[in-house]
C-alpha cells in the first residue's frame, strides 16, 4: 500500500472536477477583472493553496531534496501570488473597477 493511502477513484474524480472548477473560477476572474470577484477567487485560491503548501511542507519523506525544493517553491510561489494578487484588489480605490 502506498504511504498516502489506498487509491479512491471517486475521491480523485471529484477532487479533479473541484480543482477544474477553480480554474474556472479564476480564468473568470482574470478576464473580467471585477474588484470584488478578483478579491474572492484570490481568497478562494488560498483556502486551497496554503492548506495544500502546509501538507507537502509537513510530509517530504518521500520526495529527494531537490523535488522538495522545487515542490515547495511552485507552492509557495502559488500562495504569494494569490496573496499578490488579492491584496492589490484589496487595496485598489474602490471607483476603479
Amino acid at each position: 500500500m502506498s504511504p498516502l493511502g489506498t487509491y479512491d477513484e471517486h475521491l480523485v474524480r471529484d477532487v479533479g472536477a473541484l480543482l477544474l472548477a477553480l480554474a474556472v473560477l479564476l480564468v473568470i476572474a482574470a478576464v473580467v477583472l471585477e474588484r470584488h470577484l478578483v478579491i474572492a477567487a484570490a481568497v478562494t485560491s488560498l483556502v486551497f493553496e496554503v492548506p495544500h503548501l502546509v501538507f507537502h511542507a509537513t510530509h517530504t519523506a518521500d520526495l529527494s531534496a531537490a523535488d522538495n525544493v522545487i515542490n515547495l517553491a511552485l507552492l509557495g510561489g502559488t500562495v504569494a501570488i494569490s496573496f499578490a494578487v488579492g491584496a492589490t484588489a484589496w487595496t485598489e480605490p474602490h471607483g476603479s473597477s
